[in-house]
């Protein structure tokens, strides 16, 4: 039967929900955060004093003084393609696109590294990159029979 046909006959329904959340990186820095006082390894400690907590979101203190927002994972991917083909449609390296993403207020622990795979899988990044010099065949290496011998 149907869940709205047993609601209309008035018997007992038992609904159980369960959400499972995805491993998020922040999630161990705002409970130290939120709660200081409980066990936590040197590293979360340590690592914690980089970062602030502000209206349930968490910031990271930037080198400048700024604090940037920290993404989850599927944040991250939807900034790396606004930043990579919408507004700011650069299709810049990885070191650049870091730098502008930081420039616009946003951190997360992985950024080079995805940004780096994520331009490896861009048709336009692959056409338009610079064409590798290196020779078709391995090099033939010889020996002069005499030192110094022009």
């Amino acid at each position: 039967m149907s869940l709205p046909s047993l609601l209309e006959r008035g018997d007992p329904v038992e609904v159980c929900a369960v959400e499972t959340l995805p491993d998020d990186w922040r999630m161990t820095i705002i409970r130290y955060l939120d709660n200081p006082s409980d066990k936590y390894n040197r590293r979360i400690r340590v690592h914690a004093t980089n970062y602030v907590s502000y209206q349930n979101e968490l910031y990271q203190k930037g080198d400048d003084g700024l604090l940037l927002l920290c993404l989850d994972l599927q944040e991250a991917a939807q900034a790396i393609t606004e930043v990579h083909e919408r507004i700011c449609g650069a299709h810049q390296s990885g070191r650049k696109m870091r730098w502008l993403l930081h420039r616009y207020g946003y951190f997360w622990p992985s950024i080079l590294k995805d940004y780096i795979e994520y331009t490896r899988g861009c048709m336009q990044c692959q056409i338009h990159e610079p064409i590798q010099k290196v020779p078709p065949e391995l090099l033939h290496l010889f020996t002069k029979p005499w030192p110094f011998r022009g």
